[in-house]
This record gives structure tokens, sequence and C-alpha cells, in this order.
């Protein structure tokens, strides 16, 4: 390049927006990657050890005339850092890739994938749905994996579970949007005594969460069953009902009208526990995710005070909300049905 070409694009900018973009294309490409081979079964496929193109192909259904474009695929990974090539064909040579083929990362899994394909799909098409008056369906944002993703913040709930659910004594949960009911599983496995019902809108969900149960040898404890919660009609029954990263799946404007039908199933001094990101000071993933749900029929996320109001106005006692890792929006929030008369 002649001297001159270089100055003229470094005093206009161009040469740092095009290094930008260089150095944006790496991470953005490994995001895909990553959410592509996961998602495929490739992670797992190679995560014994190095798989020949051959069988590769034949697992994954690619016939011979795909599998030039297929090795291509595969040696974008190898560029990338997540997949090495030998002789005895692909494997795992990334962190992330060694990592997230593990079966106990399947949330992180599952997250990288709700990034690579949905929140990009909806910030992709986003503007063009507002032009044309049209949201995004819930089952566009493929559900089951979101109950997989969802996953992520497990810890975190399940030390706030831990807070309320007492270890031992008769005590009846009932949790809105079980999803892949791992926190069903361990409430019950907190106290031998809990019985526990959890109600899905996603038929996909339910199936999975029903497994789950079965599996875990769970269902004369847990059972598991569809249908909007808004339909049921509300009896007093119930020591907690939870609400897991649920909130905004409703309108802002519907969630105190939804609280006060969620007080209806609570027991006298029962409880209402409702976790979720907030919005504030966070990650880029926390608007994004705020940003998806307002897309779709859901609505964005509450900030902390927002969501205390709305329980207040629902007729819940509230307190300060629980914050199990200071500075990040998780929060859980707690709300008391008051005896009558106190």
């Amino acid at each position: 390049m002649r001297p001159s070409t270089l100055i003229s694009m470094g005093l206009s900018g161009r040469a740092r927006l095009l290094l930008s973009l260089r150095r944006l294309s790496r991470p953005f490409y490994r995001l895909l990657f990553l959410a592509s081979a996961s998602e495929n079964g490739i992670l797992r496929l190679l995560a014994d050890g190095p798989v020949s193109l051959d069988r590769i192909a034949i697992a994954l259904g690619v016939d011979a005339q795909g599998r030039e474009a297929l090795d291509g695929w595969l040696g974008v990974g190898c560029v990338l850092g997540e997949l090495s090539k030998t002789s005895q064909g692909y494997g795992l040579r990334g962190y992330l890739a060694r990592r997230l083929a593990m079966a106990e990362n399947d949330d992180v899994a599952a997250y990288f994938e709700v990034m690579g394909f949905t929140h990009s799909r909806v910030l992709r098409d986003g503007i063009e749905r507002l032009r044309k008056g049209e949201q995004f369906t819930f089952d566009e944002l493929d559900p089951v994996t979101v109950a997989r993703g969802s996953r992520i913040a497990a810890p975190f709930v399940q030390e706030v579970l831990d807070q309320i659910i007492p270890t031992r004594g008769p005590f009846h949960l009932l949790e809105v949007g079980c999803g892949s009911a791992v926190y069903l599983r361990h409430a019950t496995s907190r106290n031998p005594d809990l019985t526990a019902l959890g109600i899905d809108v996603d038929q996909a969900v339910v199936d999975l969460a029903r497994e789950r149960v079965c599996a875990w040898g769970l269902a004369d404890r847990a059972r598991i069953e569809l249908g909007d919660i808004l339909d049921v009609p509300p009896r007093p029954e119930y020591d907690l009902v939870t609400l897991h990263n649920g909130i905004y799946y409703f309108p802002v404007s519907d969630r105190v009208s939804l609280l006060e039908h969620l007080k209806g199933f609570v027991r006298p001094g029962g409880r209402i526990l409702l976790t979720t990101n907030c919005r504030g000071r966070g990650a880029a993933i926390v608007e994004v995710l705020s940003y998806v749900m307002s897309a779709t029929r859901g609505g964005r996320l509450p900030t902390p005070a927002e969501m205390l109001d709305q329980m207040e106005k629902a007729g819940l006692t509230t307190r300060p909300p629980i914050r199990p890792v200071p500075r990040e929006p998780f929060h859980a929030f707690v709300g008391t049905v008051e005896p009558s008369g106190e």
C-alpha cells in the first residue's frame, strides 16, 4: 500500500473503522459457530476424540455432494481455534468447545444458541416487524432452548428457595412457568414432605418437564400440567407460588392483575417468590433480553423499584429484594399474603 493511501485512510477514519470490523468479526463468528455446533450435536459428537469427516457427515445426514462444504464449515472452527484437524479427523480444541460439550454445561450451551439464533434474529428483524405492526411470537423464541438456557440462574434461584422453603413439614408449592423442572427438583430434595404443581403454556416444555420428573422418581410428589395460569380459577391452597424468569412474558400493564391472580392461590401467611433480571446498570445481554421480550407479546424487564411497586399494588407485603450476587442484575422479590385482619 502506498504511504499516501495509508495516510488518507488514517485521516478519514476508515482505517480505524476497518480494524474495528476485523476485531469484531472473530468473536461474532465464534459465537455463531459454537451455537450451531451445539444445536446440531457436533460438540457432543467430537467430545470423546477426533472423528473423521466421513463419520461426521454420516452422523449429520450430509450426502457426498455436501461434504466439501461440511469440510469448509469445520475448517472455520479450526481457524477460530475451537476445533483441531489431525490425520484422525476433527476434534475439540478450544476451551469453549470442550466445556460446552459437557452435559453439565448444557444450560450455557443453550444460551449460546439463544444468543446466536433467537436474539440475533429479533435484533435483525425487529424494525421490519415494527413497520408491519407485528410482534414476534413465543414459539419463535424456541421455548425448549430458552428453558434449557434459563438454568444458568439455577444456583441463585436455589439459594433463594433455601431461604424460604423449610427443610421438613407439609409444604405445597405452585411453580408458574415450570420450564425444565429443575427448581421443582431442588424444592422436593430440600423438603421430603413438599408436594408441588408445575404449570406451563408450552406443550414441548411440559413434555420435557414431565420426562425429567419421571426420570428423577418424583412423579408422586410433583405434577406437571399444561395450561395458562390466568385460565385457572384461584384457590388458596399453596404455601408458596413461584415465577422464575417469567414476569417479562406478561405486558407491563398486566403485571399487577397477574400478581393479584397469583395471590389468590396463596394461603394466608404464604408467599409469592418472583425472580428476574432487572434493568439498570447491567450487562448488554440484559438490555437485549428486555428488548426481545418487548418485541414479543410479553414486555420489557422491570426495574427493582417498579417490581416492588407492582407487588404492593397487588396487595402483597414486600421487603427489599434479595440479590445473591451484589451489583448483578438478578433479583428475587418476595411478597407475603397477610392473614385477613392484619
